[in-house]
């Protein structure tokens, strides 16, 4: 149960570790450590390369789940259309879900240990 909490609690932009510190400071920017526990909750920007894989590979398995109807039951007159719509919709969502691709990349780090301090 604790791992699903850890993973879950980024996501509605809550501390992983307690669930009362704030992840974030803006709608992007991650706070360094959570105001109630003192978790850390990045080193060194490191939370910004597996958010982007996260966040591409969701846009991109919606892009193609979406695309395949799209391009079966479109007429071909309307299909660039409609893929254009399909398209700036995809950057839509990509946008917003970046925010929660951040979240659970760090719930991911914080499960897995990797945001402790090392030890000298």
């Amino acid at each position: 149960m604790r791992g699903i909490l850890t993973l879950i609690r980024p996501l509605w932009g809550r501390c992983p570790a307690c669930g009362r510190g704030r992840l974030f400071k803006g709608f992007y920017d991650l706070n360094t450590t959570c105001a109630s526990c003192g978790a850390r909750f990045h080193q060194d920007g490191s939370p910004t390369v597996g958010a982007m894989l996260i966040n591409m590979f969701i846009t991109m398995l919606l892009g193609f789940i979406g695309a395949i109807p799209l391009v079966i039951n479109t007429t071909p007159d309307t299909l660039m259309l409609a893929l254009l719509f399909w398209l700036v919709g995809l950057a839509l969502f990509a946008t917003v879900f970046y925010r929660f691709a951040r979240g659970l990349w760090v719930g991911i780090t914080t499960l897995t240990g990797a945001n402790e301090e090392e030890s000298s």
